[in-house]
């Protein structure tokens, strides 16, 4: 009886290679998913962070909206989170500051994803105006008309930095030096 061992033994051969390149295969598209996957998730929660961004800033304008519409700076915090589009906010801390600011502490959340921001608010001129100009003029606008203040001063007035609704700088000049009213 004859055998014709290699012949038998390429069969096997061939088979194991076969096996071999499929299994190769099937590792290359596994961890190609796998890579696919995680880059997908990766921008996702991107994303949810860039959101929870937002939705603190949104939480420092809601803030400041109640503040500028009469709410105590301290009572800012304490209201619970928000739900707004895909997350939420939160005002976890106010306090007033020595020099009239509200000093914000909020959250953004998306999903996993949680930004805080800590920031200093103060009220500007909501709703009003200021002007100046020639003789110390200073004039108001209360959203729907305006009326002259009394002037200190009776010089040119250049420019006007409104602080609160109620409190504005003047500068101007006379005779070469300047001059700056409260």
């Amino acid at each position: 009886m004859q055998y014709h061992t290699r012949t038998a033994q390429q069969g096997i051969g061939t088979l194991m290679g076969a096996m071999f390149m499929v299994t190769v295969i099937m590792a290359m598209l596994v961890t190609l998913l796998q890579m696919t996957s995680s880059d997908v998730m990766d921008v996702a929660e991107q994303d949810d962070g860039v959101t929870a961004l937002f939705l603190a800033e949104s939480a420092l304008e809601y803030a400041s909206g109640q503040w500028d519409q009469g709410t105590d700076c301290v009572d800012l915090d304490g209201g619970g989170a928000i739900s707004f589009g895909a997350g939420s906010f939160t005002v976890d801390t106010a306090m007033l500051q020595s020099d009239g600011k509200c000093r914000l502490n909020v959250t953004g959340t998306v999903r996993d994803s949680i930004r805080k921001l800590q920031a200093d608010v103060q009220l500007g001129c909501t709703n009003t105006g200021w002007s100046v100009g020639a003789s110390g003029t200073i004039a108001e606008w209360d959203s729907s008309s305006w009326s002259v203040a009394a002037s200190p001063v009776s010089v040119l007035l250049n420019d006007v930095h409104c602080v609160r609704k109620t409190e504005a700088w003047a500068v101007g000049s006379s005779q070469g030096r300047d001059i700056t009213i409260y």
